[in-house]
């Protein structure tokens, strides 16, 4: 690939794709640049932008958002994410970024973490409703897709975070700090105090301004919310005197206004919140005004990310990262509150998010996997049915028993005895 002839972006393209040609030869794994917005920059192999397998499924407008939504969460996490798609390949992505936030980001997937067997009948048969043509052509797409370990992802996933930290500080250290994008917002700001110096009305805080910018976040309307925030940081330049510690406090009250309207528009009431801390920190660190500006619109674009429109996402992403828990855990013991805590929610929100999105409880769910695979067990004649039980997660055979006859309606006996007759 000529990554040279690709178009000029807000990072060394050269230098990333370098690193994707590297990381694909050595893993065997697909590599995808792109921008902040999802547009791809560039690919090695099977990549994202490749793969049909959310058009097959009628699942690809949610296809992109998913992908924004890791490079995000990637930010949250301190720089990698493991996710998985609409479809249910599962993805790890790290972002590329400047002094002041992500600027592109590098995905490398699509790929399976289950067997491709268990693939076909959890995900595309049972999960998606695949069957006929479109059930074919799935499975002619999951032959360019390779299966990885769990445990080989996560150590995968560093190497990843690695490579593209090297790249961030190599970008970092030859980038001018005046962007294109700071001159528009100093302009707009500009803009607004004069219109304030001239003003018969003299100082007031605009409130219907910060109405304006609540209500585009919670709406997700980014240029209204972009206008609306240049004319309050206007005001609190104006106001302040040029005082830069009073600048940072008017600033650091925009941010709780703006966490607040996002948990108002959909997002979960625990991210923003969370990131308010981290906010101040980061706020303090400033010393330069442009700096400043356009880190604040950064920040209040990841706000609006973490709305509503990306809540169906981040629900997705739960479902699949539950599911690969059960299927890796399924013979231990497990519980709810444990399985919350592998996605970080508590086991009340968990519960009614999994309840929601799978029809069934979590619990009826994981008895659900336990005795598929207790049937599958069951072809082999030398195995117990006590032994089975045990082997799939049930402490008690009679408790085992029930919930079989309660699923399939057939007592595990009788079960393995139609195994026979067949």
């Amino acid at each position: 690939m000529q990554w040279k002839d690709l178009p000029q972006t807000e990072f060394d393209l050269r230098l990333a794709g370098e690193c994707v040609e590297a990381f694909s030869a050595a893993t065997g794994l697909a590599c995808t640049i792109s921008d902040i917005h999802g547009k791809v920059l560039g690919e090695t192999g099977h990549g994202y932008s490749s793969c049909k397998l959310c058009q097959i499924s009628q699942k690809s407008t949610a296809c992109n958002e998913v992908h924004i939504y890791g490079m995000d969460e990637a930010e949250r996490f301190g720089g990698r994410y493991i996710y998985f798609c609409p479809a249910g390949l599962a993805f790890f992505v790290s972002p590329i970024l400047d002094q002041l936030g992500s600027v592109g980001k590098i995905t490398v997937g699509p790929f399976l973490m289950v067997d491709r067997e268990d693939f076909d009948f959890l995900e595309l048969q049972q999960t998606l409703d695949l069957h006929g043509q479109q059930l074919e052509d799935a499975r002619d797409i999951l032959k360019n897709i390779p299966c990885v370990e769990p445990d080989k992802v996560t150590a995968l996933s560093t190497m990843l975070y690695l490579s593209v930290g090297f790249i961030s500080n190599v970008w970092c250290s030859a980038q001018m700090l005046e962007t294109q994008r700071s001159d528009a917002i100093q302009a707009s700001i500009g803009e607004y105090i004069y219109e304030i110096k001239n003003s018969s009305m003299g100082l007031k805080y605009p409130y219907a301004t910060e109405k304006k910018l609540l209500n585009s976040i919670v709406h997700y309307e980014r240029d209204q919310a972009g206008e609306a925030l240049n004319d309050l940081l206007g005001y609190i330049f104006f106001s302040s005197g040029g005082d830069l510690d009073r600048i940072k406090a008017g600033v650091y009250e925009l941010l709780i206004l703006m966490s607040r309207a996002a948990v108002d528009g959909g997002a979960q009431t625990e991210v923003p919140l969370q990131q308010n801390f981290n906010h101040l920190r980061r706020l303090q660190s400033f010393h330069d005004i442009d700096d400043l500006c356009l880190w604040i619109t950064k920040t209040m674009n990841s706000f609006m990310n973490a709305t509503f429109q990306l809540r169906d996402i981040k629900h997705m992403d739960i479902i699949h990262k539950s599911i690969q828990f059960v299927h890796d855990h399924y013979n231990e013991k497990l519980s709810v509150e444990m399985a919350a805590a592998n996605v970080y929610l508590s086991p009340s929100y968990f519960s009614k998010v999994f309840k929601q999105d799978m029809g069934v409880s979590f619990n009826t769910y994981l008895n659900q996997v336990r005795i598929e695979k207790s049937k599958e067990m069951m072809r082999d004649k030398q195995l117990k049915i006590i032994d089975i039980a045990v082997m799939v997660g049930f402490e008690d055979q009679s408790y085992f028993t029930k919930v079989f006859k309660r699923i399939t309606g057939v007592s595990p006996i009788h079960y393995r005895d139609s195994l026979g007759r067949a």
